[in-house]
């Protein structure tokens, strides 16, 4: 049974988030009936400041959720090897900011590993470059140790499926932080640019 990771920094409503099973027809991240709904394009949380990251990019420098205040930031969990559900992530985030154009400025993609052995730099470099996303999405890495409790405090789960260990099954919402670092909107894996477009203005403050 996959590990439940719990965090005292986020409160998740109506249950804990679901696991994707990339490469497979595993359903996506959802939340339960009880969440309020918000008059936004993606769940609403209760307030709640977003967590430390507190790992590095793949190129070494040390990354913090401090130092995005006054920016809307998205932040999401996902790994290089990926089939299907991650890069359709990325992707998205990548066409909203294609269509935000200067705007982007104010918005900063961020993407957390859930595979610590294989997301090296180099192969990172190469996604993010093949993505289109090189220079707009910081990609953050680290030990497993290091990782798993970045995991517990944005409460994410992950585990290696016995029967297809290459793949990583794992947690994927894309939380929305506003510009004062805190958790204002969740989305899952289906989501659209169109979702994070609507929601953009309110995350600023505009």
């Amino acid at each position: 049974m996959a590990r439940r990771l719990l965090t005292l920094t986020l409160l998740v409503v109506g249950g804990a988030l679901l696991l994707v099973g990339c490469g497979d027809s595993a359903g996506p991240v959802t939340q339960g009936s009880d969440t309020t709904a918000a008059p936004t394009a993606g769940i609403l949380f209760p307030p709640a400041p977003a967590p430390e990251l507190g790992l590095r990019d793949h190129l070494g420098r040390r990354v913090t959720t401090e130092e995005f205040r006054g920016k809307a930031m998205f932040v999401t969990f996902v790994y290089a090897g990926c089939p299907d559900v991650c890069p359709l992530i990325v992707s998205n985030l990548r066409r909203t900011l294609d269509r935000l154009g200067p705007r982007a400025k104010d918005v900063q993609m961020i993407a957390v590993s859930v595979d610590p052995a294989g997301d090296t730099p180099a192969r990172i470099t190469t996604y993010l470059r093949s993505q289109k996303m090189t220079g707009r999405m910081l990609w953050l890495v680290g030990s497993r140790a290091d990782l798993e409790s970045a995991w517990m405090r944005w409460g994410i789960d992950t585990r290696i499926p016995r029967e297809n260990p290459d793949l990583v099954e794992h947690a994927a919402p894309i939380y929305g932080v506003n510009a004062q670092g805190v958790i204002s909107t969740i989305y899952d894996s289906s989501f659209t640019p169109k979702d994070l477009l609507r929601d953009i203005p309110g995350l600023l403050g505009t």
